[in-house]
């Protein structure tokens, strides 16, 4: 764990929304990378898995299937900036808490490692229980 991973989710992350429910993120690196550097997103709550086909990456106002984030050179996460996972599901209910346990795997583009100088994978895991709210519109 690094030192900015505790910061991945905060205490009001996570909102039920009409269609599942959004989980507001933060990036774990220190600086600002394009959308093209996520190199993996895991997510369960209370222990399920959410597959990746289930969640839509938003940033800048944009939204994004997690398919499309590695050909977005040009779309950059800025490291003030949250981003929200949206979650297709229909589980959550609003006043309860929920254990979410999110990885982030962020490709380094300027670490190059291996005998093949690939970028390098700085993967940060954090667990916390959140209390859901409604989404205000």
């Amino acid at each position: 764990m690094g030192p900015l991973d505790k910061f991945m989710l905060s205490d009001h992350s996570l909102l039920v929304t009409d269609s599942g429910c959004d989980l507001i993120i933060r990036s774990h690196w220190y600086r600002s990378l394009p959308l093209s550097c996520i190199g993996n997103i895991g997510l369960k709550i209370n222990e399920k898995n959410i597959p990746s086909e289930n969640i839509s990456f938003e940033v800048n106002g944009k939204i994004f299937s997690f398919n499309e984030l590695g050909n977005l050179y040009q779309e950059w996460w800025f490291i003030l900036d949250s981003a929200i996972l949206h979650i297709e599901n229909n589980f959550l209910e609003e006043g309860k808490e929920y254990k979410v346990e999110l990885e982030l795997g962020l490709l380094i583009p300027y670490v190059l490692v291996g005998p093949d100088g690939q970028p390098m994978l700085s993967s940060s895991k954090l667990s916390k229980n959140l209390l859901s709210r409604r989404k205000k519109n």
